[in-house]
This record gives structure tokens, C-alpha cells and sequence, in this order.
């Protein structure tokens, strides 16, 4: 046996009572004092976080119907509807050339062009939507060296 060395319940029974009974609280301070900070403070911040994140995603919540009765308004009926001469004479006049095909199908109107400048394209089309409200159905658009070419399909005025 070596000298200086003792076991806890050894060093536990050389202390007086009122020792062990401060021994005692003290152990249970230091054993309070770690529960608090190791779990119940980190869970009561998670739980900060996380009604945080709650609130705003209510309040995000909150706002899309908003959103959508934006979104349906802006998506209204056309003003006025277009035939396809006017749209041909609507592109003309913002100096494209475009040509109608045929092969649009039934309801719709199809004009193609080639070589076009694409800020000249992107213009005609906001024209239409703010004057008309007219928007394509389809767009297909490539790039080429001299600008972009393709196709857009209108929907066909109504009867």
C-alpha cells in the first residue's frame, strides 16, 4: 500500500459529518451548475431558434395568398386581343422581321424569325404585354452571330 493514496470512500470516511455534508451540497452545486450549462441552456436556445424560425415562416405563410392575388392579377385577360396581321404589324413596327407558319395548329399563332437583335425582340414583347397584355405561350430562342432567331407562339383571338 502506498502512502497518499486513498480511495474516495476511504477519503469519505475520515471526513467528519458536517464535512460530508459539505462535501455534499458542494457536489450538488457543481452537478447543478453542469446540468444548466451543458443541457438546459443549449435546449432553451434551441428552442429560441426554433420559435424564430416559426414565427417567420408564419408570417411568410401569411403573405402568399397575397402573393398569389398578385400573381393572378397580373396574369389578367388580354385587353385586347390581337389578330395575326396586327401582330405582324406590331413587329414591323418595332423593326422585326417576322413571318407567320402555318404549323402553329388550331388556336394559335406561330411567327418565326431569323438574325434578329434580341434587345429589339425582348422590347416588342414587353410592348405587348403593357399595351395588350399579351405575353407568348412558347418562346424558343438561339443565339446567333447576328442576334437570336426562333419561334413564338401567340394564342389566336377569340372569335
Amino acid at each position: 500500500m502506498t502512502a497518499g493514496r486513498t480511495t474516495p470512500a476511504a477519503f469519505w470516511r475520515q471526513r467528519t459529518r458536517r464535512e460530508q455534508a459539505y462535501l455534499a451540497a458542494m457536489l450538488f452545486c457543481v452537478a447543478a451548475f453542469a446540468y444548466w450549462f451543458a443541457l438546459v441552456a443549449p435546449l432553451r436556445s434551441l428552442a429560441a431558434d426554433a420559435e424564430r424560425r416559426h414565427v417567420a415562416a408564419q408570417t411568410q405563410q401569411a403573405r402568399f395568398p397575397g402573393v398569389l392575388d398578385e400573381l393572378s392579377r397580373r396574369q389578367r385577360a388580354p385587353r385586347a386581343t390581337l389578330d395575326t396581321e396586327a401582330l405582324l404589324r406590331s413587329a414591323a413596327s418595332a423593326g422585326l422581321r417576322v413571318t407567320p407558319d402555318a404549323t402553329a395548329g388550331a388556336g394559335r399563332v406561330m411567327l418565326r424569325f431569323e438574325a434578329v437583335p434580341a434587345q429589339a425582340v425582348f422590347a416588342w414583347l414587353a410592348s405587348l404585354q403593357d399595351s395588350h397584355g399579351l405575353s407568348p405561350l412558347k418562346a424558343s430562342l438561339r443565339r446567333v452571330p447576328s442576334g437570336v432567331e426562333g419561334e413564338l407562339v401567340f394564342a389566336a383571338p377569340g372569335p
